[in-house]
């Protein structure tokens, strides 16, 4: 009897202990945030808007024949009418919403012949059904067949003779930010934002413009390059609850000239394979856990090889032209060259998290190419 006693009292005492735990991992899920929009209901972004100038002798196309200064959402997806004004062959698609995906810059081996695709995959969010903690599974994105979940399509950038291409103090500064247009909407999504430049093929300005469009060579003069427009910028949410979450210190590192706080540069392992067994989320945003995972790096800054607000990745220092404003993003050579753009929101970054979820976002890019350093009379 006593013995009977002391084995129900054990028991007890083991269903307060896991309705404890419970009650902290509800906690714990209540007050902390985490990357790739963890809560199902607030994956996507409501928006999305695409604008693309030109100027200083660069000229755009999305057709290969008419050439202009900017291009916006039309000319790459069609009039509102169904009009095209594309090529008859472009892949085009800018979606009505996003959702949170991830790249290392890979090329998928088995791109089709005319084009170069990025290797993206999508999450599975789960929690592992012993210690509460969150999960993570990955899927391979067809491109060709899934066109809801990022940006891309195809330009092209035609110049009389060879030159550095720049994005313009217009991109660094304004290139991912809330369609509100206020602080009070800014919800921190845009410091999750990445840009891809693809380069695909080159061809003569006086080609055909069969020839032009269908441009392909494997080894183009311009670099694929990963822009992250606010590298080192992030949220209070995220300095405050998800960086602890993730075991990522970050601390205040500066004041910017609007007067927001801006902190430090935080690299990211971009999701390079299929992760098919859940494992956990944490560890593979934070790289303690490394299956199907690989680091982006590269240096870009006004300041040597720290990541400013306007990083570039996946290259080498980039140069500045003399107003110390504008960065290189590739080199072009006399003609036209064909590239491919994407847009997407990284589930990698820790600032791809659930309060920065459900606003709308723009995506303006301006090259330019720098003019002569102007000398003293």
């Amino acid at each position: 009897m006593e013995n009977n006693k002391k084995k129900n009292e054990k028991k007890k005492r083991k269903l307060r202990t896991l309705i404890l735990l419970l009650f902290l991992t509800i906690i714990m899920f209540g007050t902390s945030t985490y990357a790739w929009f963890t809560a199902n209901q607030t994956v996507t972004i409501q928006s999305i808007n695409v604008h693309v100038e030109t100027s200083d002798g660069i000229q755009i196309s999305t057709n290969g024949s008419t050439w202009k200064s900017i291009i916006t959402t039309a000319d790459i997806i069609g009039n509102t009418d169904g009009t095209p004004n594309y090529y008859a062959a472009a892949d085009n698609f800018i979606p009505n919403t996003l959702d949170a995906v991830s790249t290392d810059g890979t090329l998928i081996s088995n791109s089709e012949a005319g084009t170069k695709k990025l290797d993206f995959y999508s999450s599975v969010i789960g929690t592992d059904p012993t210690s509460g903690n969150y999960t993570i599974m990955t899927q391979q994105i067809n491109e060709a067949t899934d066109k809801t979940k990022f940006v891309a399509f195809d330009i092209f950038l035609k110049v009389s003779s060879a030159k550095d291409v720049y994005l313009n103090s217009a991109s660094t500064f304004s290139n991912v930010v809330p369609q509100e247009g206020s602080a009070a909407g800014d919800k921190g999504l845009k410091n999750a934002a990445r840009v891809a430049f693809v380069p695909i093929g080159e061809a003569a300005a006086t080609d055909t413009v069969a020839t032009i469009t269908s441009a392909y060579n494997d080894s183009t003069t311009a670099t694929l390059r990963i822009w992250e427009p606010n590298a080192d910028t992030h949220s209070n949410a995220v300095v405050n609850s998800v960086s602890t979450a993730y075991n990522i210190p970050l601390t205040a590192s500066g004041t910017a000239s609007s007067g927001a706080a801006t902190y430090n540069f935080l690299p990211y392992r971009g999701v390079t394979d299929v992760i098919s067994t859940p494992q956990d989320l944490v560890g593979t945003v934070n790289g303690s856990v490394t299956t199907g995972t690989a680091a982006v790096t590269g240096t870009s800054s006004k300041s040597g090889n720290v990541y400013s607000s306007d990083g570039l990745l996946l290259s080498t220092p980039l140069d500045l032209d003399y107003a110390n404003t504008n960065y290189q993003v590739f080199s072009l050579p006399a003609g036209i060259t064909k590239m491919r753009i994407y847009m997407w929101i990284e589930g990698q970054d820790l600032d791809c998290e659930n309060n920065a979820s459900g606003t709308d976002i723009t995506f303006n890019l301006e090259f330019t190419i720098p003019q002569a350093t102007p000398t003293t009379p």
